[in-house]
């Protein structure tokens, strides 16, 4: 079966991007490590599996939020739209681990704060299909 979180992790810690010069590899499924207290840039990203799969391709939505590393709503809307630069409209994009052949946005939302911490964050949902 296809990873597609891995795919996914691989096509989103390319170098020589824009989310890449914001978040490095602090890109992270299902959630941050331990200890991780929003001083640094980063997204953290789920994957949905049980979305469709026909043969060799699966399509999943990931929810991804998206933190800037400070209490500024500004730096984690910078990353969303790194983020939406990097994944929206991606196709045919080929990895060690398999190809992203389509990502979408399906709906985000910016300028909100997690109620227990107070970072803020912004959302977003794709639809993405890849295959191994």
């Amino acid at each position: 079966m296809t990873d597609s979180k891995q795919i996914l992790w691989e096509f989103l810690t390319a170098a020589d991007t824009a989310l890449y010069g914001l978040v490095a590899t602090r890109v992270w499924s299902p959630r941050a490590p331990e200890g991780w207290r929003n001083t640094s840039a980063a997204v953290i990203y789920d994957v949905n599996e049980s979305a469709h799969a026909t043969g060799a391709m699966n399509e999943v939505l990931i929810t991804a939020n998206c933190y800037g590393g400070t209490l500024r709503y500004s730096d984690a809307d910078a990353v969303y739209r790194a983020l939406f630069d990097r994944l929206h409209g991606a196709h045919g994009k080929r990895c060690a681990s398999g190809t992203l052949h389509a990502a979408y946005l399906v709906n985000g939302s910016v300028g909100d704060r997690e109620i227990e911490t107070e970072w803020p964050f912004a959302a977003a949902t794709y639809r993405v299909i890849t295959s191994g």
